[in-house]
């Protein structure tokens, strides 16, 4: 193809979910020889898009795809390959324990000689080159688990460009690839992205990161509720415009909604709310990502944690746990829990939702009483003895409090719908009667009316308890939270509190930092 030509032409794409239009009437071009970005907040439809491209998602009618001038059917992840879509997702989806030349032989195969032995010699000068081209020197022999960030990624964009079946690479998609990247990562990826762009390939390029996009990006494509905003060229944009049409306008003057107006418990005899002492204290917290993280919250309150991917909010919930190694210091009412000991920061009063329930939390072989009940089984002991009937009369009074629809004490947790395991995991969690709560994502992934009805015990949770919700959602945040932090690049760039924690605000934060001059920007727009 010549540069310059359509390598990738959408023209009303479309992708509706049940009860959910996550893409609508997307019109999109990749030309060869180009980085076309495609951006936008959690929810806009970036992941959707891709989801379509590489026939995982079924299109709503008149959506249509051509690669190179061919139609490209729907739901055909072959033919999308065929075509000549390549892929790179944010996990990269390589073997941490298998060699380079391993890695780039996973999607094509290794080739043979006589008697159907690997050629190695071959395939290990073969890899070295193809990484070469992508301007890295790497050793083909070497674990792909020992290798930089940026080094990973280049063998997955390596193996993403080989031939299949015959066909070459058209237009490669990087999908938040950065997002766990250093700077001097990122920098080596741009570098990279330079020397494909100048072979003619076209690159779609899905980004949360601003100041990526304005540096490597021809044009910028940006989505809002599964719609495009606009399609413009990156050298008119300024990362403060970018930020605007990511946000809306409207979203500035949407200001918080149901949330306490006071942290602290409250007052029994007079319904006003009263401050109370620090009841989790966290200095100077480290991980892989995070650095020096210090906040404290109150029994009562309502801690909020925002960050786009990469910024080490999804590592937060684990080192205030003590599921991983950490740094710095953690405390409940004064006790410093001990770290890597999760089962004491249990028994010291806090209690963990975590974001991924598939993974981590719930049991899809057991009913929904043991994945209730299996973090606290002490009241149900008898003489030796587990007293099911105890444990089911709990379940029963669990079931009926947080409005669990469908479930029964012995009926399959697998056959609830992911809002209602999601009041399971939080009963379980309850039922500890945490100091301390930490809510991982405590809404991904679950409806409307399940979305409002663990708001609703959120809050109520909040009378007695110190609530620490981690969420890439930013009017859940604004909404439930009396104060958020927002984290970027492993740091708090910004902790807003009161008045100052509006969705606009925190979007903003994350985007594009300057905490100072973005929050003023958010407070004058929404008095306007």
């Amino acid at each position: 193809m010549q540069v310059g030509e359509a390598a990738l032409e959408v023209s009303g794409a479309g992708v509706t979910y049940p009860g959910v239009r996550a893409l609508q009437g997307l019109d999109i071009d990749v030309r060869a020889g180009e980085v076309h970005a495609v951006i936008g907040h959690n929810g806009s439809g970036k992941s959707t898009f891709v989801k379509l491209l590489a026939g995982q998602c079924r299109p709503t009618q008149g959506t249509r795809i051509r690669v190179a001038g061919e139609e490209l059917p729907p739901q055909s992840p072959l033919e999308s390959a065929r075509l000549g879509l390549r892929f790179v997702h944010q996990d990269l989806a390589l073997v941490p324990s298998q060699s380079v030349t391993e890695n780039l032989g996973l999607s094509v195969g290794l080739g043979v000689r006589g008697l159907k032995r690997i050629d190695w010699r071959a395939e290990h000068a073969a890899a070295r080159s193809r990484l070469a081209e992508l301007g890295y020197a790497v050793d083909p022999k070497a674990l792909v688990g020992e290798l930089s960030r940026s080094t990973r990624s280049a063998v997955a964009v390596a193996r993403a460009l080989r031939d299949f079946v015959g066909s070459p690479a058209r237009v490669l998609v990087l999908d938040e690839v950065s997002a766990a990247m250093t700077a001097p990562e990122i920098a080596r990826l741009l570098e990279m992205l330079a020397r494909l762009r100048a072979t003619g390939l076209g690159i779609l390029y899905v980004s949360h990161h601003l100041e990526e996009v304005l540096q490597t990006a021809d044009r910028v494509t940006v989505l809002r509720d599964g719609v495009r905003v606009t399609t413009s060229s990156a050298h008119t944009l300024t990362g403060a415009q970018l930020a605007d049409l990511i946000i809306g306008t409207e979203q500035a003057h949407k200001l918080r909604e149901g949330r306490a107006a006071e942290p602290g418990e409250r007052d029994l005899a007079t319904g006003q709310s009263r401050h109370t002492g620090a009841a989790f204290t966290v200095t100077a917290l480290s991980g892989q990502i995070l650095r020096d993280i210090s906040f404290q919250a109150r029994s009562g309150q309502i801690i909020g944690v925002a960050g786009i991917a990469g910024s080490g909010r999804e590592e937060l919930a684990e080192l205030l746990m003590g599921s991983v190694p950490r740094k710095g210091s953690v405390l409940i009412d004064g006790a410093e829990l001990p770290p890597s000991r999760p089962d004491l920061s249990v028994r010291y009063g806090m209690a963990l939702v975590p974001a991924d329930r598939s993974s981590n939390a719930v049991i899809p072989t057991l009913p929904v009483r043991d994945n209730m009940t299996l973090a606290r089984l002490s009241p149900f002991w008898r003489r030796g003895w587990l007293s099911r009937r105890s444990e089911a009369k709990e379940v029963s009074a669990w079931i009926e409090r947080l409005s669990i629809r469908g479930a029964t004490v012995d009926g399959a947790v697998s056959t609830l719908s992911g809002g209602n395991q999601q009041k399971v995991m939080v009963a379980r969690a309850l039922r500890t009667r945490p100091r301390v709560l930490i809510l991982d994502e405590p809404t991904q992934g679950i409806d409307v009316a399940a979305v409002a009805d663990i708001h609703a015990i959120i809050r109520e949770v909040a009378e007695t308890s110190a609530v620490i919700i981690l969420s890439s959602d930013s009017d859940e945040l604004a909404s439930l939270c009396s104060e958020v932090l927002v984290l970027r690049a492993g740091r708090v760039a910004a902790q807003l509190a009161d008045s100052d924690v509006m969705s606009a605000a925190i979007m903003r934060l994350e985007l594009a930092g300057g905490a100072g001059s973005l929050v003023q920007g958010a407070e004058s727009e929404a008095r306007q």
